[in-house]
């Protein structure tokens, strides 16, 4: 199957590469022979009647598994690399350099080396810890001190995002919750919106709900409250 890009909405150093990837493909075809063919779907762990399909296919299953390969993005006008490790992981270095020498023969693309992509590989997740980190910082650096209830002072407690109220109109089976936000933490006891008798405080573990508990519990609301 061919790729299905347009090469005139492609930028130009990426048009020799999608301009020769047909060539390669039918040079590759040559190449994968029915036991390597059966080898590459097993190790992509295609399903029982595919490989059955390839089997059968004889001198066309190397075209044929170029089909299923491009299907599943294993191969690419711009990268064969999938394909190249699953030779190498299979013990086909041999052909893993004839196929590699075929790619960059006819689209004029080098292939990077395993070490290159595991380089890269390597930048992206630190880049991606690093900006998790500076967004988990910015994120939990706007908490606020938790204030007191009912002049019950709650100690070093940090909320992040604010208090909502889950409201239920009519038959919650027909209806779902709807949560408004409270203006503050005395609103869990107060606001007519929390007018229920029976009180549900929930939070993620470390965001001050246990001792809001505790403290409520000095109110005598404890046993219309419960905690998740």
């Amino acid at each position: 199957m061919a790729a299905n890009v347009n090469p005139v909405d492609i930028k130009p150093d990426l048009k020799k590469a999608v301009n020769g990837f047909g060539s390669f493909k039918v040079a590759l075809a040559t190449v994968l022979t029915v036991k390597i063919v059966l080898d590459l779907a097993t190790f992509f762990e295609y399903p029982p009647v595919v490989i059955e399909e390839l089997s059968n296919a004889a001198a066309s299953s190397g075209l044929l598994m170029i089909r299923y390969m491009e299907e599943r993005g294993q191969i690419e006008p711009t990268s064969i690399m999938t394909l190249l490790c699953a030779l190498k992981k299979i013990c086909l270095s041999g052909i893993e350099m004839r196929v590699r020498k075929l790619y960059e023969e006819h689209t004029g693309r080098l292939c990077s080396s395993d070490d290159h992509s595991k380089a890269q590989l390597e930048g992206k997740k630190n880049d991606l810890i690093k900006y998790a980190k500076t967004a988990y910082r910015k994120h939990y650096e706007t908490a606020k001190p938790f204030p007191s209830m009912n002049k019950c002072k709650v100690n070093s407690i940090f909320v992040q995002g604010g208090i909502y109220c889950s409201v239920q109109e009519g038959d919650f089976m027909q209806k779902p919750d709807v949560l408004e936000s409270l203006d503050s933490y005395n609103d869990i006891l107060s606001s007519p919106k929390t007018k229920s008798n029976r009180k549900i405080i929930e939070a993620d573990p470390g965001f001050g709900n246990q001792h809001l508990h505790h403290s409520l519990s000095m109110t005598g609301v404890l046993t219309t409250l419960n905690l998740l």
